[in-house]
């Protein structure tokens, strides 16, 4: 049976785009070392 790996990243979501953007690709790198393959983002 195959298996899906998920991960979710809890982050604060502000108004600043730039800020979001760099939070997610934090949570895109934790999520790629934990081998997920898919991540859940707010």
């Amino acid at each position: 049976m195959a298996q899906l790996r998920v991960a979710g990243a809890q982050i604060q979501v502000t108004t600043d785009i730039k800020s979001n953007e760099a939070a997610i690709y934090r949570a895109l790198e934790f999520a790629r070392e934990a081998q997920a393959d898919v991540l859940l983002t707010p």
